[in-house]
């Protein structure tokens, strides 16, 4: 079933069955796309794009088609929190990284790919926002924010360690008092609900970045 399918690979080591496996495997999966939850389409972007490495110029032919593939088979919303869980993978390699340095602009037989994913981010954004304005009883667009924060002596103090900063006040990585509290006013100040959006966040030590965002409230 499509959730025993979900199951079995989200408790895989990813990064090992994608470098073993043929592209015949890796097409059954392909197939079954949209059977697939969002985290899950996640975490296959994420260990395919790093075991790529191991193929050769076929296999990442077919790695491109199959990024595109993960996309097209997100929609409205879907596609929105598959972004985010992009952006929050704990390490540089977020949603510019992968469309605009990995993937190539073009792929044999496939055109300009890379144009072709950010026309159906674009248009999807705007589909999403559309709904949004609609389930507004005043009919105005419920804006969504998202921060994109500095770690060291921002979000947590450095304890004054070179070259991440210079604040000795707390011992390093402790987090500055009320920061999430701060972060959260912010980011829900764009919703209609207030408190009754949802919030989410991501560290990234790797890239010394938080990030954070809120959904518009249900209607």
């Amino acid at each position: 079933t499509s959730e025993e399918l979900d199951t079995l690979l989200l408790s895989s080591d990813l990064h090992v069955l994608i470098k073993l496996s043929t592209m015949k495997t890796m097409n059954v999966i392909r197939k079954r796309m949209e059977e697939l939850s969002i985290r899950c389409k996640a975490v296959l972007l994420q260990e395919f794009n790093l075991t790529r490495r191991y193929k050769n110029i076929i296999h990442f032919n077919f790695w491109a088609e199959f990024v595109k593939e993960i996309f097209h088979s997100c929609r409205g919303m879907d596609l929105t929190i598959l972004k985010n869980c992009i952006d929050s993978s704990g390490s540089w390699r977020n949603l510019f990284n992968l469309i605009y340095e990995d993937l190539p602009k073009n792929i044999i037989g496939g055109g300009d790919l890379r144009n072709e994913l950010l026309q159906h981010i674009t248009r999807e954004a705007a589909r999403v926002r559309q709904s949004n304005k609609r389930a507004s009883p005043q009919g105005r667009q419920q804006q969504r924010i998202k921060i994109i924060s500095d770690l060291d002596d921002t979000v947590w103090c450095s304890g004054g360690k070179f070259p991440a900063g210079c604040d000795k006040k707390y011992p390093a990585h402790s987090f500055y008092p009320g920061i999430f509290a701060l972060y959260k006013e912010v980011t829900l100040s764009g919703t209609t609900g207030g408190a009754s959006a949802s919030g989410h966040a991501s560290t990234s030590a790797g890239t010394s970045a938080v990030v954070t965002w809120a959904d518009p409230p249900p209607s």
